[in-house]
């Protein structure tokens, strides 16, 4: 949604910090989002209905920063072309921001189904793609208002404009973005994450026999709990200036000064939160915390140098088999490391290896009761 974008400010193109900033937020959310994808195509017979999930969020995130960041530093040096820019590049970033936020939205509807009910069969992965694809049709249904009003802008300064009926056609079309890509999504987020960690706390009031089995859960369920907590305020923060802006400019435009503001530095904040998405959700699972490790080491094998070479027949960079040695070795370390490791509904019941317990020959630690793959 815009009004007037003036999109080369003296700001900005005096500015050397802005573009580096935009530089490193590109590099990194290219490398966590990319690394997702090899970590969830690696999987392919363990593959779970939340490692879908996550997938399409680092799918949105990639389009979100391809369409938009570059677009963002093209106009900090060049002039744009304002027609193709406001008919077809801007409602497609109001789209990747839909699908990032529906996703995450979902992920966490879908996370608190699987914790309260940790017995129950896992969603057949149809389903879960059936859930993707009305993310994606209900992301592009928001936008079609959008398309139909932005126009570029012919008078100076340069710029998107809509054509609405009327004023209060444009308010509410605005109030009911803010409602279902902020509050709604932020409500439903804070409800899940509260219900999860409650029911990670009323877990570790159960007591074990082993004192130090009891302190190392509580240990690992109080992480996550902050690491909830974390992402429902992270939402928060990245979210709320970008669609205060729109707010103030709808309802408020004679704050100019606080519009021109929040619309200056909300973008540099959607982007950050696109980078650090792969970080706070994919080390939530304990399989990604692995396959990062485990990724970077294979970075700097030299059977990485793979991925570089050229197929002689096809030509094409052979990304398959990249994914298929790493997932090769991916299991044989798994088979090493992991003794036994039962699936539920996306719930895990890891047993420790059969440690003694010091000054005790005879007593053996139980397993854990269970850890729950968020």
């Amino acid at each position: 949604m815009v009004e007037t974008m003036t999109n080369n400010t003296d700001t900005e193109i005096e500015d050397p910090v802005m573009s580096a900033f935009y530089a490193v937020a590109f590099v990194l959310g290219l490398l966590g989002n990319f690394l997702v994808i090899v970590i969830v195509a690696a999987r392919r017979e363990r593959r779970t209905a939340n490692d879908i999930f996550i997938l399409n969020l680092a799918i949105s995130d990639l389009m979100y920063l391809f369409v938009c960041l570059p677009t963002n530093v093209y106009m900090m040096f060049a002039d744009i072309q304002y027609d193709l820019y406001c008919r077809l590049i801007w409602p497609l970033m109001t789209v990747t921001v839909n699908l990032s936020i529906f996703t995450l939205t979902s992920m966490a509807v879908f996370r608190c189904h699987v914790i309260l009910n940790p017995f129950k069969p896992e969603m057949l992965h149809r389903y879960v793609f059936l859930w993707i694809l009305g993310i994606w049709l209900l992301g592009l249904f928001l936008v079609i208002p959008l398309l139909l009003v932005t126009k570029p802008k012919l008078a100076e300064p340069q710029g998107c404009t809509e054509v609405w009926p009327s004023h209060k056609y444009r308010q509410a079309y605005t109030a009911s973005l803010f409602l279902l890509q902020f509050l709604l999504p932020l409500t439903i987020i804070a409800v899940a994450y509260v219900r999860i960690g409650v029911d990670l706390v009323r877990q570790a009031r159960r007591q074990v026999p082993n004192r130090q089995a009891n302190h190392d859960r509580r240990k690992e369920n109080m992480q996550v709990i902050k690491t909830l907590a974390a992402i429902v305020i992270l939402f928060a923060i990245c979210m709320l200036p970008a669609q205060l802006a729109w707010l103030f400019l709808d309802f408020a435009p004679e704050n100019h000064e606080l519009i021109k503001s929040l619309f200056l530095f909300s973008p540099s904040l959607l982007y950050f939160h696109s980078c650090l998405n792969p970080i706070a959700y994919g080390t939530l699972t304990r399989h990604f915390r692995r396959g990062y490790i485990r990724f970077f080491q294979y970075l700097f094998c030299c059977r990485f140098i793979r991925f570089f070479r050229r197929h002689r027949e096809t030509g094409r960079l052979d990304f398959s088999r990249l994914c298929v040695d790493w997932g090769e070795r991916k299991t044989r370390m798994e088979s090493e490391i992991e003794p036994t490791t039962l699936g539920n509904n996306n719930t895990e019941f890891v047993t420790l290896l059969d440690e003694t317990v010091p000054n005790s020959s005879s007593q053996k630690i139980p397993p854990l009761e269970k850890e729950t793959v968020l």
